[in-house]
Order: C-alpha cells, then sequence, then structure tokens
C-alpha cells in the first residue's frame, strides 16, 4: 500500500468529519495527515502483525481516534489537578501512549531504552505503538479487535471490548476504501455510536 493511497481515504473521512475548516488550519490538518500517512505505512508495511497491506489501516484507525493524525500531538488525557494547583497529563505523542510506557518497556524490550522525551518523536512514538501491538497481540492472542482493545486498556480480556471493536471496524472501514480487506476486520457488522456509522458509511458507500 503506497501512503498516497492510504492518504486519500483518511482524506475523505476528514472532509466528512471537518467540511468547514478554516484554509490555514485546513491546511496545517492535511500536512500532519499526510506525515502521519507515511509513518503508519513506513513501519506498518515492515512488520507482521497482520500483514503489509492490514497493518498501516490499524496504526491509521488507531492515530485517527487518539490524535486526528497530528505528529505534533500535545500531551492528552489531562485535568486540572486542584490540591496541586497544575494541569497533569498521562499520555503523549501522536498515538497518545501512556507516559508510564517509557517504564514500562522494559518488559517488551529490555535492551532498548526508553525515555519520555523518545515518545515525543512521532516516528519513535508510532514505532513503539506498533511494537506494543505485537506485545499484546502475542500475549491476548484473539482477533484483531481484541488485543487492539487490550493494547488501549493495558490487560487482556476473554472477549472484545468496545472500544477495540470499533478500531478494527474503522480500519476494515478504510481498508475497504482503498480495495484491502481482512476477515477480522468486521465492519460490515459494526453497531457502534452514531458518529461512528457515519465514518464508516462515509468509507464504504458505493460510488
Amino acid at each position: 500500500m503506497s501512503p498516497d493511497t492510504l492518504f486519500a481515504a483518511l482524506l475523505t473521512l476528514a472532509l466528512v468529519e471537518t467540511p468547514n475548516l478554516k484554509p490555514e488550519t485546513h491546511s496545517k490538518y492535511l500536512a500532519g495527515m499526510r506525515a502521519m500517512t507515511e509513518l503508519y505505512v513506513a513501519v506498518g508495511s515492515a512488520g507482521e502483525l497482520v500483514s503489509p497491506d492490514v497493518d498501516p489501516l490499524i496504526l491509521a484507525a488507531i492515530g485517527y481516534e487518539e490524535s486526528r493524525h497530528r505528529p505534533a500531538s500535545k500531551d492528552g488525557d489531562c485535568r486540572y489537578d486542584a490540591s496541586a494547583k497544575e494541569v497533569r497529563c498521562w499520555s503523549v505523542g501522536p498515538m497518545q501512549l501512556s507516559r508510564a510506557t517509557a517504564k514500562w518497556w522494559r518488559n517488551v524490550e529490555p535492551e532498548t531504552p526508553l525515555t519520555l522525551e523518545d515518545l515525543r518523536h512521532p516516528e519513535t512514538n508510532v514505532r513503539v505503538a506498533y511494537r506494543m501491538l505485537r506485545y499484546w497481540r502475542d500475549m491476548c492472542g484473539g482477533k484483531v479487535a481484541n488485543w487492539i482493545g487490550s493494547w488501549s486498556a493495558g490487560k487482556c480480556f476473554k472477549s472484545p471490548i468496545g472500544l477495540g471493536k470499533r478500531r478494527a471496524w474503522l480500519a476494515g472501514a478504510i481498508g475497504y476504501h482503498v480495495g484491502v480487506e481482512h476477515a477480522e476486520l468486521e465492519w460490515r457488522k459494526a453497531n457502534g455510536r452514531k458518529h461512528e456509522m457515519a465514518r464508516i458509511r462515509a468509507l464504504t458507500k458505493p460510488d
């Protein structure tokens, strides 16, 4: 899969959800999306999570929901801590990885140190997210929706949780749009919330 092919699908999705952005905002958004698309393809097509064609779709679905493909994403999951009188954040980077990942990483690759600053680098952030997806796939097994949910929650489940299903559906819809389908990306069985279904319909409606 080429970055241009994936970018075209993500652009279709973006235009459905953000049709009225100001020109300067839209231009910046598209530039970030283009950069992230190239990363999804470079990282995903070089690995063996599911397949070289499916893996970029999974990364794109996660990146879309986590940061809308913003490479320089601010730390997320923030809230004001009244006792400390400051804003505290628990996730970082375009894939919005937990800040604790830098410490937890030794369980995945003890020979490769990782710092919080490393996680703020977009390419490293995507590569770490991909490696963690492989970790949860190997740990938890099951279909794509199962270990995507485990990746998000940090533990295995007997059956896929809602978040994992939604992201697998979205990956499937993107894949359908670009001509890549996989049995585990069951977008046809999606029955999520209204706005999630709008995304899927935008990418799977007949020409």
